[in-house]
């Protein structure tokens, strides 16, 4: 069935066999409490700056809408690639006050 099914795409969008397969990043650790995430001092970093921190948005890729990161979680390079693919597939990524997704709010660190 599953390669019927494969057969069958293949001759409807023939060029879609070769697009790229968006894999789905690791779990993001959790941190801090996510009201407290949410509400603590934060600042705003470029998505990339933001691999390592501890994110105090909610992003969230539809399809399915799952959030890929909570307020709270140390964000990880794969959720900032997976976020990025879909960006470029041109699916809509939704949660954060940028809705370019170029930016993000993080919890300050503390000096």
């Amino acid at each position: 069935m599953v390669a019927a099914i494969a057969d069958i795409a293949g001759r409807a969008h023939p060029d879609a066999a070769h697009k790229p397969v968006i894999v789905v990043p690791s779990t993001p650790v959790l941190a801090m409490n996510p009201r407290e995430a949410f509400y603590a001092d934060t600042v705003v970093v470029s998505l990339r700056e933001a691999v390592g921190r501890v994110i105090a948005d909610v992003i969230k890729v539809y399809p399915p809408g799952i959030p890929v990161l909570l307020p709270g979680e140390i964000v990880t390079l794969d959720n900032v690639q997976y976020v990025e693919e879909n960006l470029r597939a041109g699916l809509p990524v939704q949660g954060p006050d940028d809705p370019t997704i170029q930016t993000v709010r993080v919890v300050r660190e503390l000096q």
